[in-house]
């Protein structure tokens, strides 16, 4: 039955898809399988921000607007994405009983959620923090605030409500 499908459609219905659920729904049938193989390159840039939670999983691939990446070799990236957390993943624990901020880590795996997070997050901000601020006012430059670049990364690293950056 899928196998009957336009190539256009099922693109339609992979679009709406995670990575993993893509790959399940390939192992069915050989047509699936073959469009998943041949997919643009803007679908792993999608999944590629889904696996590090930069985007929710229910957006559609193409509703977020594209920066100009044509040099990118999204599903290269992808690879390198999986292969670093796969690696992560077999690192110690990064939790200690003695250290007074690490207690809440304890036993918890090198990959778990907030780690991947905060690896993420503090790979996107800039060297300096003077690179992630900008002046209010131009008479007085002591008077600084985040650039917008870096609420929307801080917000993302901290996503409580009461922790948000306005």
């Amino acid at each position: 039955m899928l196998q009957d499908l336009p190539a256009e459609l099922l693109l339609e219905i992979i679009s709406l898809l995670s990575f993993r659920d893509t790959l399940m729904l390939g192992t069915t049938c050989k047509a699936v399988y073959s469009t998943v193989a041949g997919v643009p390159k803007n679908f792993h840039r999608h999944w590629v921000l889904q696996y590090l939670k930069l985007i929710p999983k229910n957006i559609k691939i193409g509703t977020i607007q594209q920066e100009a990446d044509k040099d990118v070799d999204w599903m290269q990236a992808m690879r390198e994405v999986f292969s670093l957390f796969k690696r992560l993943a077999k690192c110690p624990p990064p939790g200690c009983g003695l250290q007074k901020y690490l207690r809440w880590l304890q036993h918890r795996p090198a990959d778990c959620d907030i780690v991947r997070r905060v690896l993420v997050g503090v790979s996107m901000l800039p060297a300096s923090f003077s690179e992630m601020t900008e002046s209010v006012d131009e008479k007085n430059e002591s008077k600084i605030r985040f650039t917008k670049r870096s609420k929307i990364i801080l917000n993302w690293l901290f996503p409580e409500e009461k922790d948000r950056i306005k």
